[in-house]
């Protein structure tokens, strides 16, 4: 078995299940800029007026559709490979996923590169969830065996809550 795989005591299970929650509320910020895309947003943000280099909606929506591509990939290829390192290696690689895809996801928001945009969020951060989501359920599923649907849903509203968080 993988190191920390194990169940852990009582009272520490709980402390893994929030630093697992955080994790997966810093995955969730990926959809945190969609409604920066709303004219009423950009409009907050200082943007007044369109410019000929603006995306259409039409260029960025499939990038969604892209990241659950990235995410369901990474799922697939890396899932022997969590199991084996275990849940602190692949949260550490995950934490550093996820700070790797945002920051490269706003370097292409930066640039304005269509390319990059999709290449940082849908392969980095799709990829960055994948890990996350790959690492953090399983083992909170085994630190909780007597409630792994409660602390299975507790890391999904996690998730979901990083869009409002960030």
């Amino acid at each position: 078995a993988a190191p920390g795989s194990g169940p852990p005591q009582t009272s520490e299970r709980w402390l893994r299940l929030g630093a697992g929650c955080a994790l997966m509320n810093a995955a969730g910020s990926v959809f945190a800029f969609a409604p920066l895309l709303t004219p009423e947003m950009t409009r907050v943000y200082g943007v007044v007026a369109s410019a000929p280099t603006d995306w259409a909606a039409s260029d960025i929506m499939p990038m969604f559709a892209c990241f659950a591509l990235g995410s369901s990939a990474v799922l697939v290829a890396a899932g022997d490979f969590m199991d084996r390192a275990g849940p602190r290696r692949c949260g550490l690689l995950a934490s550093g996923a996820v700070v790797v895809g945002a920051a490269s996801t706003a370097l292409a928001f930066e640039a304005h590169s269509l390319p990059a945009l999709y290449a940082s969020y849908s392969l980095l951060n799709g990829g960055a969830f994948g890990l996350v989501y790959g690492s953090v359920v399983p083992a909170v599923q085994r630190w909780f065996p007597d409630k792994r649907g409660v602390a299975s849903s507790i890391c999904a509203a996690a998730f979901g809550a990083g869009a409002l968080v960030w």
